[in-house]
C-alpha cells in the first residue's frame, strides 16, 4: 500500500512538470507571435500577422478580421475590409502562418428614410368653376 502511495505521487509529480512544460511551451508560441497596424493612405489601414507554429491559418484569419474591427471601433468608426491574404504554415517554425488585411474605418452608414406625410393639392380654379356653372 505505501509503495502505491509513493507510486502514484510520483507519478502525479511527472504528470505535473509535464503539464507546466507544456504550458511554457504553449505561452512561448504566443508569444513569438508577431504583429502590427500601419497607415496607408486616409483612413485606410493595414494589419499585418505572422504566426510560428501555426498550421491552418482559419484562426488568424478570424483574428486578423476581430482586431481590425476592434481597432475601428475604438474610433467608434466601422470596419470595412477593403482586402487580404492569409498563408498556412508548416505547424513548426521553419513556415509560420503569416496574413495581412487591408480595410477602411468608416463611420457607418445610417439611413432613414426621410417621412413626408400626406400631401394634399387643392386647384382653386376647379373649386370656382364648379360653382359658376
Amino acid at each position: 500500500m505505501k509503495r502505491l502511495l509513493i507510486l502514484s505521487s510520483a507519478l502525479t509529480a511527472l504528470f505535473g512538470l509535464t503539464a507546466c512544460q507544456t504550458l511554457q511551451d504553449e505561452h512561448q508560441k504566443y508569444l513569438d507571435r508577431e504583429e502590427n497596424i500601419t497607415n496607408v493612405v486616409g483612413n485606410v489601414w493595414r494589419i499585418e500577422a505572422t504566426w510560428p507554429h501555426v498550421k491552418e491559418s482559419r484562426q488568424l484569419s478570424e483574428h486578423l478580421y476581430d482586431k481590425a474591427r476592434a481597432f475601428c471601433e475604438s474610433e467608434e468608426l466601422g470596419m470595412l475590409p477593403l482586402s487580404g491574404s492569409v498563408e498556412d504554415g508548416s505547424g513548426d517554425a521553419t513556415k509560420p502562418a503569416h496574413g495581412w488585411l487591408e480595410f477602411r474605418c468608416q463611420s457607418g452608414l445610417k439611413y432613414r428614410p426621410e417621412y413626408k406625410g400626406m400631401t394634399f393639392h387643392f386647384d382653386p380654379e376647379e373649386l370656382t368653376g364648379e360653382e359658376d356653372r
